[in-house]
């Protein structure tokens, strides 16, 4: 294998999202198909795809079967593009924070399953930190196994490393796909977030399940965010009794 093969393997490894115009003319002179690999590794849709059950009472992981199942329903489509999901579960503001401030990958969507914590949908809850400590607790303090995260603290972080992207691999979306997330949704839009997927009221697994694994299809046939959300609305409605 030559040089600039293993580079390009490299590449595709490192699932790097922009490549230097310098070393992308260099490649495609030393190497046959460099120009369709390079394409591809640029084309790459990244998800960050993180989950949060503190009841127990959700299929999270039946939803990312499906999601899994759908994007790869696309393979050979002339449309398709790759989409590669970083899947962290059990979310928790600590892992939240680490992924963003530490990934390599340019993160295109992201994404919230789980509980908001009360009605005004200004909370999500995640899991606790390891070194959440609850002063409010029973008894003089405790660790708590869950934590509510407000919308603004929320909102910055995703803000943060959205802003450090150069603007052509910035957050698209963020999908809320919890009960009541409304407030979390404004906030992400006051922090220059260009699309938002909430809920203003309950979702059942159902719905949640249905609208997932359908946006994330469309997404991988290379639609825009609108209409992957259009369709993935209106395959709710076709599919499930319920209000989308």
């Amino acid at each position: 294998m030559s040089m600039a093969r293993i580079l390009i393997e490299s590449l595709k490894e490192q699932e790097r999202e922009s490549i230097p115009a310098s070393l992308r003319r260099k490649l495609q002179a030393l190497c046959a198909n460099a120009e369709k690999d390079l394409d591809t590794i640029e084309k790459t849709v990244h998800v960050l795809f993180m989950s949060r059950d503190a009841t127990e009472h959700l299929h999270i992981n039946r939803e990312l079967q499906a999601v899994y199942a759908r994007v790869a329903s696309t393979k050979g489509h002339p449309a398709a593009v790759p989409v590669v999901f970083t899947v962290v579960p059990n979310a928790s503001a600590y892992t939240l924070w680490t992924t963003l401030t530490r990934a390599r990958e340019h993160f295109s969507h992201i994404h919230f399953s789980g509980h908001g914590s009360d009605a005004s949908g200004s909370t999500l809850l995640l899991a606790a930190s390891p070194d959440h400590f609850d002063p409010h607790g029973q008894g003089s303090g405790e660790y708590r196994t869950d934590a509510p995260v407000n919308d603004r603290a929320f909102a910055n972080a995703i803000a943060q490393y959205h802003n450090r992207l150069p603007a052509n691999d910035a957050v698209k979306s963020v999908v809320l796909n919890a009960c009541s997330t409304a407030e979390q949704g404004n906030a992400l839009i006051k922090s220059g977030i260009p699309h938002v997927c909430v809920n203003d009221g309950q979702i059942s697994d159902h719905v949640a399940v249905a609208f997932s694994s359908s946006f994330y299809e469309q997404i991988a046939l290379g639609n825009t965010v609108t209409a992957a959300h259009e369709r993935a609305v209106n395959w709710v409605m076709l599919n499930v009794n319920e209000r989308a």
